[in-house]
């Protein structure tokens, strides 16, 4: 219960700041972060695939990236792309999966937020 009011307090700080934010290309590191923080709430983590990648820097140094991952389900298929968006704050980063109703429209929001920045 904790980690949905703190995603959704974060989720409508995300959303207020975008006149302050910028598009950011994630380094190795990061991108490597970022896959880990995904991977780790996944039922087949090796399983994973990466899309649409798109990150922003605010002004406190928080990365917020968002995209879309298709990994193997309990049946050992592929569920379909996923909408997820990561937090990346050192030194825990944060990831939430778009994985039911209310986790979606929390991620999409935070998306949308992300997606205005770009040109």
């Amino acid at each position: 219960m904790r980690k949905i009011i703190f995603l959704a307090l974060l989720a409508g700080s995300v959303s207020s700041a975008v006149a302050a934010e910028r598009l950011h290309e994630l380094s190795v590191e990061e991108q490597d972060r970022l896959e880990s923080s995904v991977r780790s709430s996944l039922k087949d983590p090796e399983s994973a695939k990466f899309s649409r990648i798109t990150a922003i820097k605010g002004e406190a140094e928080l990365i917020t990236a968002c995209g879309q991952v298709n990994a193997k389900n309990s049946l050992g298929g592929y569920a379909g792309d996923m909408p997820f968006a990561v937090f990346l704050m050192s030194p825990d980063d944060v990831a939430m999966l778009g994985d039911t109703g209310m986790m979606q429209e929390t991620v999409e929001k935070i998306c949308s937020s992300v997606h205005d920045v770009m040109p």
